[in-house]
């Protein structure tokens, strides 16, 4: 498929383990798809944007008649990461934290003293529920959902939904509620001492970045 328009929770990791590659380096490498390996995070694509996914060439290796051989398979890796924080990054006592991906069984997540995890996941891989309970709370647990293809934040869903992870905004569709989305903005630029412009200008949008880690 070397041109592949991009739908809908892909990625370039999910490109390129379904073309049999066990690195990101050939896409980003060819000269089609320049303008997505200098971005700051390539693995990040646009539904309905274009790439180019090159042709895997069979690796052929000789070996000696009459005899028993291992091969080695090398498959892409990928990971969840999250940091988990109280509002304006509040710390949050973690008493247990687990994953379940896709729909399967649950798995323990480590939750550092920074509140950073990870969580091992196929490059396939749709959905993460996440499920923690808090030291200070009782037995209820908080569980957030974490879908593949996250939207760049220089677009607006993408910047929207990053408020909304961080806490500053509860809908993501921005025709919902004109009034919310822009009070989200201003809380957000008050907070890191920006112009109230109630708008996802450049300098909000790259303080949005920098804050959310990606």
């Amino acid at each position: 498929m070397p041109d592949h328009k991009v739908q809908e929770g892909e990625h370039l990791a999910m490109l390129a383990a379904q073309a049999g590659f066990a690195e990101l380096k050939p896409l980003l490498d060819d000269p089609h798809n320049q303008a997505i390996a200098a971005r700051r995070h390539p693995n990040i694509l646009e539904p309905d944007e274009t790439v180019f996914v090159p042709d895997r060439r069979p690796k052929t290796e000789s070996v000696a008649t009459g005899a028993s051989h291992a091969l080695t398979v090398r498959r892409l890796k990928a990971e969840l990461r999250l940091k988990l924080a109280g509002f304006l990054g509040a710390k949050l006592d973690v008493a247990r934290a687990e994953a379940r991906i896709d729909g399967g069984s649950a798995t323990p997540v480590t939750v550092g003293d920074d509140g950073a995890a990870t969580v091992p996941i196929q490059p396939r891989s749709r959905e993460v529920r996440l499920s923690v309970e808090l030291k200070d709370e009782e037995a209820r647990a908080i569980e957030w959902t974490c879908r593949a293809g996250a939207r760049r934040a220089e677009h607006e869903p993408g910047a929207l939904a990053r408020l909304r992870n961080l806490g500053y905004y509860r809908v993501v569709e921005a025709d919902r509620d004109p009034r919310e989305r822009r009070s989200a903005i201003e809380e957000f630029q008050h907070e890191h001492q920006l112009p109230l412009s109630g708008e996802l200008d450049a300098a909000t949008i790259q303080k949005l970045i920098d804050v959310h880690g990606s």
